[in-house]
């Protein structure tokens, strides 16, 4: 078992593209959408909650199957701050530093990514009464024992817009794999 605690360990963590890229979207506002028409044969063929979700019901869950679309975020929330904490103990010096950097730019938009995920799906758009209406359980640690609850909505899109807003003066124009969020992305989001 290896703990991670170098530069190293956390462009690794952020190179999980299994958790950071691929596939780790939620599938709900696609499921749900009204682009398409699912045919009776497809339909059928559906999961319990993919059906409802279709249907717009009022339930969409009837058991943990669908849960990923809340759990996937979630997931690369987590690993994104794993990172920033892997960084934070190595510390900025002058021979890493522009890795440093990136990293830390690809860890905070990959953060706020997820965040941002989770608001347009499990909360109501934002509008005059966004402080004070629900919004999500931010997560800027990885301590699971940590005692928190849902933010604003507001509070929700203040926190992706502070950690795009630093990982935009964080990132260099480009990235060196396609995989990894570049500035352009940060602006994007």
């Amino acid at each position: 078992i290896v703990i991670p605690t170098t530069i190293s360990d956390a462009a690794a963590i952020l190179e999980n593209s299994s958790v950071m890229n691929e596939g780790r979207t939620p599938n709900l506002p696609d499921i749900s959408s009204d682009d398409y028409e699912v045919p009776s044969n497809t339909f059928a063929s559906l999961s319990p909650w993919e059906k409802n979700a279709y249907l717009w019901n009022s339930k969409i869950y009837v058991d943990t199957k669908g849960s990923e679309n809340w759990s996937f975020s979630y997931q690369q929330i987590y690993y994104a701050n794993l990172a920033l904490e892997i960084l934070e103990g190595v510390g900025k010096d002058g021979t890493n530093e522009k890795q440093y950097n990136s990293l830390k730019a690809q860890a905070l938009f990959f953060r706020a990514w997820g965040h941002y995920q989770l608001v347009n799906l499990f909360c109501k758009a934002y509008d005059a009464d966004a402080t004070s209406e629900l919004g999500i359980v931010i997560r800027v640690s990885t301590d699971l024992e940590e005692k928190i609850s849902r933010s604003t909505l507001s509070e929700s899109y203040e926190s992706i817009i502070s950690d795009l807003y630093l990982a935009s003066t964080l990132h260099s124009s480009m990235q060196e794999h396609k995989t990894h969020p570049s500035k352009a992305a940060v602006f994007a989001l």
